[in-house]
């Protein structure tokens, strides 16, 4: 099991020290700033927007590029992490040199996971300047993950920072995750929720096939009945406001795969299928009947 989930508690606390220090920014912010067109947005839990900011500092424009730059597509909720390894500003044009990395998130056995594992992606970003201390953002290149990488990397970065790029650390790593599960934890605040945060492999899942169940009929399940887990467990999904479950379950004394939905924490069932798991297609009442 991963550390990360040991470490909860303490990302709590974090995240508790973090929510009050944005409130008394906030409340400096509204009590000095009355123009609410000199506001800018950032973070938040669809890549937008949960707190307003009068000024845009190096770490909130990056976050906020990140977030623009990766539009949502797969989770519930998404998150960044970066670390700005240095700038270059010739009037002009501000040239930021960061590790970034992006996530979305999903409830999965009533845990908040990661849709896929966490990615660090070195990026340059670009911003012209306009005035004083605003930023227009207008690119973004990140280094190609293919087996052109190092080249990429000494193409794009200053030679002194290639070395830290094409070694990431431990450190570094843990620092963006723990940032890009901050957004996670937020999110779980803003909805009274208090699930553990990770990646996949930070939870234990059974699958069908880890019980016997024949690969062929898994793959008949999931390619007819795509919104279920592919584990023994539960998937929430989000919908215009309403939260349903999508649970898999088995039945051994019966053969039988049972996949329910139901509104989440109503548990009255919208609808139960029930399928042979020697063959994946759908039971009747009768079978089994004599």
């Amino acid at each position: 099991m991963n550390t990360n989930i040991n470490n909860a508690e303490k990302r709590k606390t974090v995240l508790i020290a973090t929510l009050i220090f944005v409130l008394l920014v906030s409340m400096f912010i509204y009590a000095t700033v009355n123009d609410k067109e000199n506001f800018s947005l950032f973070g938040g839990a669809d890549g937008s927007e949960i707190i307003y900011v009068a000024d845009d500092t190096l770490d909130r424009i990056v976050s906020r590029a990140i977030f623009d730059t990766n539009k949502r597509v797969a989770g519930e909720t998404n998150g960044e992490g970066h670390l700005v390894l240095g700038t270059e500003n010739d009037g002009e044009i501000l040239t930021v040199y960061a590790l970034t990395q992006y996530g979305e998130y999903t409830f999965k056995n009533s845990n908040l996971v990661r849709t896929s594992d966490a990615v660090i992606v070195p990026a340059v970003l670009k911003y012209r300047i306009s005035g004083s201390e605003t930023y227009n953002f207008f690119n973004i290149q990140y280094v190609k993950a293919d087996e052109n990488y190092e080249q990429s990397v000494k193409e794009l970065f200053p030679e002194k920072y290639v070395s830290r790029v094409l070694n990431i650390s431990d450190d570094d790593a843990d620092i963006l995750k723990d940032i890009e599960e901050i957004y996670a934890d937020i999110y779980l605040e803003s909805i009274n929720r208090n699930e553990n945060v990770g990646e996949p492999q930070d939870f234990d899942y059974i699958y069908l096939s880890d019980i016997g169940i024949p690969d062929n009929v898994t793959n008949l399940v999931y390619s007819k009945y795509p919104a279920y887990p592919t584990y023994i467990g539960t998937l929430e999904i989000l919908t215009d406001g309403v939260r349903n479950v999508y649970e898999t379950s088995y039945n051994s004394g019966e053969s039988t795969i049972i996949l329910q939905t139901y509104e989440y924490g109503k548990k009255d069932l919208a609808q139960t299928i029930k399928l042979d798991s020697t063959t994946g297609l759908e039971k009747t009442e009768t079978d089994g009947q004599d």
